[in-house]
């Protein structure tokens, strides 16, 4: 007999159905694991790229002289306010003074203390009277 549910498709598929060849699951299993295998080290590969990118980028960043310390503006003060630094340093340590009332004072007291050192001569020449450690000392 016969089953009345199954078609004549299906029952072409089961006539044409034979085992696998010995081998044949282990070969497919053993591909599978190795194209997980390799998507692992894609996987790894990638993100081990972007993450030296981002050190990279990260380090530039902050090693780039784009930002001064009020350690860094306090050992330049002197030569900014002499007008001695190139356009560079000078645009950092205004960009640093913008942001930082603590240094913008004490660029305003140097620079104070520095214009009351300055003699100006009968003449009109200006004598620089340099004090070592930046007080003014009285003059007799």
């Amino acid at each position: 007999m016969t089953n009345q549910n199954s078609t004549p498709d299906s029952q072409a598929d089961e006539q044409s159905w034979k085992p696998c060849d010995q081998g044949t699951i282990m070969g497919l299993v053993k591909r599978l694991k190795q194209q997980r295998q390799i998507q692992r080290v894609k996987l790894v590969a990638i993100t081990a790229t972007c993450l030296l990118v981002g050190l990279f980028v990260g380090n530039q960043f902050l090693s780039s002289p784009q930002a001064l310390s009020h350690d860094q503006v306090t050992e330049l003060a002197q030569s900014f306010i002499n007008g001695e630094l190139d356009a560079e340093k000078t645009k950092l340590v205004e960009a640093h003074i913008a942001r930082c009332p603590r240094c913008e004072h004490l660029l305003e007291e140097r620079a104070l203390k520095q214009s009351q050192a300055r003699l100006i001569m009968p003449d009109n020449s200006v004598v620089m009277i340099d004090f070592p450690n930046g007080s003014l000392a009285s003059i007799r």
